[in-house]
């Protein structure tokens, strides 16, 4: 893979994910109800991850659930619970998968408005890869960046009355459902040219690259592309 980019150049580290289009790939190239395509969308998170842990990268984060996600239908929210539960639980049972690569599986958002039965194996998955150190998988789920912004202000606010910390964005960022994740890319994908209230605070380094593919539809190529174009940035 490392030879279709350019020898010596940096390859990105960290990358984030809006993994957009699931639905709209379910009804123009299956024809099926529109949640059918969260189905495959899980297994292009599994294909990307696996590039991603052959070309270095410490850390992906990928936004998987918004809270604004929740006021969809009842039949879909369904199918996406149960997609969630199941794929949490096989990630589970793949521990020889994360021992081997070194792969820690950290879920970011507000939880606790998922069914309790949907929570348990998103816990448990972290619990099983919590020691991994080679690279960190973060799934944000039931997220938005302005309730990461409001409960991190919470958190400095209340680290303020207890200790007299002073405001600083060194202290909001440690604050962040992930501390200290910042991407050199963010990707989006279904040729949507906006962030969709993801990664506000995190992405204002980074290149933000849009692609035109729907999720399910994202390549190899499409990965190797925007790289690419990040080296060449690098180089400018």
């Amino acid at each position: 893979m490392l030879k279709f980019l350019k020898n010596g150049a940096k390859i990105p580290q960290r990358i984030a994910i809006i993994m957009d289009g699931n639905r709209r790939y379910a009804q123009e190239r299956l024809h099926a109800d529109k949640h059918e395509g969260h189905k495959h969308g899980l297994q292009k998170l599994i294909d990307t991850m696996e590039w991603c842990l052959e070309l270095g990268m410490k850390e992906v984060g990928v936004y998987a659930l918004a809270i604004n996600n929740l006021k969809r239908s009842k039949k879909e929210l369904d199918t996406l619970f149960d997609l969630i539960k199941s794929s949490f639980q096989r990630f589970a049972k793949q521990r020889e998968f994360f021992e081997k690569n070194g792969v820690k599986v950290n879920i970011c958002g507000r939880l606790e408005m998922l069914p309790k039965d949907v929570q348990e194996p998103l816990f448990d998955v972290m619990e099983e890869t919590k020691d991994n150190t080679n690279c960190t998988l973060h799934i944000y789920v039931c997220y938005s960046s302005t309730q990461e912004f409001i409960d991190g202000v919470y958190e400095c606010k209340e680290e303020f009355k207890a200790k007299g910390t002073e405001y600083t964005q060194d202290l909001l960022d440690s604050k962040m459902y992930a501390p200290g994740f910042e991407p050199d890319i963010l990707i989006r994908t279904s040729n949507e040219n906006r962030l969709s209230n993801f990664f506000l605070f995190q992405s204002k380094n980074c290149q933000i690259s849009y692609c035109k593919n729907y999720w399910p539809d994202f390549s190899l190529w499409d990965m190797l592309k925007i790289i690419l174009e990040y080296q060449n940035k690098q180089e400018e």
